[in-house]
C-alpha cells in the first residue's frame, strides 16, 4: 500500500508523506521520516497549528481531532483559534515509528 502524498478527511490539511511499507518484509523504503509526530487536541474548542519557518500552510483543529507532523518539522505552534482565543487549551502527543 503506497501513501505517499496521502491527504487526511479534510482538505484543509497538509498532505503528508509517509514511508511505503512492503507487506512482506515490513521493510520500510528509503526517502521519508521513520518517525510521525500524532497529535490530539484534547482541550479546547480550536487551535491552529502553524510553521514559524512556513514549512506548511496553517490549519485550524478542532476538540478531539487527531492531526500528524512530521518529525523532520523541528518548530511549530498550537495556539488557541476562534473559540478558544483567550482560554487554555491542551493536546496529547505520541510518536510513531512509521
Amino acid at each position: 500500500m503506497l501513501w505517499e502524498n496521502r491527504q487526511s478527511n479534510y482538505d484543509k490539511y497538509p498532505k503528508i508523506k509517509i514511508k511505503e511499507i512492503d507487506e512482506l518484509s515490513s521493510e520500510a523504503y528509503e526517502g521519508y521520516a521513520d518517525i510521525v509526530n500524532v497529535l490530539n487536541l484534547i482541550e479546547g474548542e480550536e487551535a491552529i497549528v502553524t510553521s514559524p519557518e512556513n514549512l506548511f500552510a496553517p490549519f485550524v483543529v478542532h476538540y478531539a481531532e487527531t492531526f500528524i507532523i512530521p518529525e523532520n518539522i523541528k518548530e511549530y505552534t498550537i495556539a488557541p483559534y476562534g473559540k478558544s482565543k483567550g482560554q487554555k487549551i491542551a493536546t496529547l502527543k505520541a510518536y510513531v515509528r512509521v
